[in-house]
């Protein structure tokens, strides 16, 4: 329809040649395609589209972000009388658009058609004439803000204000308390100069007084690691200033290769795991000696060993034992505390010339602690019997004794048979000696030695209790432990 009314002839139509000249129908199709028409309806929709943009909840947005921009400028330049709408104004406007919206949306529906506000009239003009003097207010106050910001960008407000500061500064400065505070941080700043100079000083001979000391102290211990006969030393022993505290810094030398103290890995050799138990236990004590017998004042001081041989076997036990006695010598006291008897009698047996007691801890039933007189001698014996009793009981009837536990029983079978054979053969055998030595030597003797027949079982006897020596290992089985603990019945007959 509306491509044939704008390309038809003026006078009649295209397609039957009659003629349209006073029609009403195409006069109707002239009206309703033409372009006023068409502009017509654009203008009704943009209309349509600013009145669904003006809501009540808009319009409260807008003047709550007017008033708090007219809050910040006013604090910077001087703005005419703030622009507002009172709450009844603002409902009387949202009544009117209300209405404006209805009106325009009937108009939509029928372009052509006159709309009318009827009795509402007056009240949308109000309305239309509070929102156009509100946005004469505000464009009032913007344009002094516009004129203070373009004011402000061609001024060097930076400078300005840094000199503005300056002079304030300057005027606090001749002025107490500011006065004798910058006095008093001359006098400071003096002093942290030269305390700065005390400290490299300071820093240069305590660097110097460390490394010394770290050579001794390092040297030292490798003595000590020397007597235990161990695999390793350390080296590269050095003082990190690094943090709050001093800390030292070493590492561990085990053939060609170097682990320093403190590495941690998953996949390479690391302090952590390259040392046994032993090997851990014997770095330690080395260390501990080192540092106490450095000590100056060792002779007024009371030395305590707690437990000092763990996991030691008896060469490193009988050397620790050399080195305790070597500390009572030269220290006011030293304090050995031990669950092993044994280890306490190799310090009481080659320690005769000195002042030497002991004594046991024991506790009642209350937890109350008493001490009381104490023989190694007697506890090994009692202890010697009390392996024999476990032994043969498991030997003949695979009971355990009350109280024991497998593991017991065969940690008992080393300690027992040692025992047995240095009693058997009083002074044949050193006392740091173990079955394997025993072994070897009655293997040397030849078949006349009374014992030549059970070489064959001690060494087994040596291999079957090897892993468990220090405990640890794994829990043995009740048939192989009591064939074991026949051998060892078979082998001290009634004795």
């Amino acid at each position: 329809m509306e491509y044939g009314t704008r390309h038809s002839p003026a006078a009649q139509c295209p397609y039957c040649a009659q003629g349209t000249v006073g029609l009403p129908l195409v006069s109707a199709y002239r009206a309703f395609f033409s372009e006023a028409f068409k502009q017509l309806k654009e203008r009704i929709d943009k209309v349509s589209n600013i009145l669904d943009q003006l809501t009540s909840a808009a319009l409260e947005e807008r003047i709550r972000i007017n008033d708090a921009e007219y809050a910040y400028w006013a604090k910077v330049c001087d703005l005419p009388s703030p622009p507002g709408l009172s709450a009844m104004h603002q409902e009387l406007i949202g009544a009117a658009l209300s209405r404006l919206k209805a009106v325009v949306s009937i108009k939509r529906g029928n372009p052509l058609e006159a709309c009318g506000f009827g009795d509402d009239s007056e009240k949308i003009e109000r309305a239309l004439g509070l929102l156009a003097a509100y946005n004469q207010q505000v464009s009032e106050s913007n344009a002094v803000i516009e004129a203070a910001r373009a004011e402000t960008d061609e001024a060097d407000v930076h400078r300005v204000e840094n000199v503005h500061l300056k002079w304030l500064a300057m005027e606090e400065k001749a002025s107490e308390p500011v006065k004798s505070a910058v006095a008093a941080y001359s006098v400071a700043e003096t002093r942290f100069e030269a305390i700065r100079g005390e400290k490299s000083t300071a820093q240069v001979a305590l660097k110097s007084y460390t490394q010394t000391t770290m050579d001794a102290r390092q040297a030292a211990v490798n003595d000590l690691l020397s007597d235990f006969g161990t695999s390793f030393r350390i080296v590269d022993a050095k003082t990190s200033f690094a943090g709050r505290e001093p800390n030292t810094e070493f590492a561990l030398e085990l053939g060609t290769h170097k682990v320093r103290a403190g590495d941690k890995s998953a996949t390479q050799p690391s302090f952590k795991t390259v040392l046994s138990s032993g090997d851990k236990t014997t770095l330690a004590l080395a260390f501990f000696i080192a540092q106490i017998e450095a000590d100056l004042d060792l002779k007024d001081a009371v030395v305590i060993f707690d437990d000092p041989f763990n996991s030691q076997d008896m060469d490193r036990q009988f050397q620790t034992t050399s080195h305790i006695r070597s500390v009572c010598e030269k220290a006011c006291q030293t304090l050995v505390l031990s669950h092993d008897p044994r280890f306490l009698q190799l310090i009481e047996k080659n320690g005769r010339h000195l002042p030497l007691r002991t004594f046991q801890l024991r506790s009642n039933e209350a937890g109350e602690g008493t001490l009381a007189a104490w023989s190694s001698d007697d506890e090994l014996k009692s202890l010697y019997l009390q392996q024999s009793q476990a032994i043969r009981e498991f030997a003949s009837h695979q009971n355990l004794l009350p109280g024991l536990t497998l593991n017991n029983v065969h940690q008992s079978i080393r300690p027992f048979l040692e025992d047995y054979l240095r009693l058997r053969f009083p002074g044949r055998f050193p006392d740091q000696c173990f079955i394997s030595d025993m072994a070897i030597e009655i293997q040397k003797a030849g078949p006349s030695d009374p014992m030549a027949a059970h070489v064959s079982d001690l060494f087994a006897l040596n291999e079957y209790t090897r892993p468990n020596m220090h405990g640890g290992g794994t829990s043995p089985q009740p048939g192989e432990l009591r064939a074991h603990c026949r051998k060892v019945v078979a082998l001290v007959g009634s004795y």
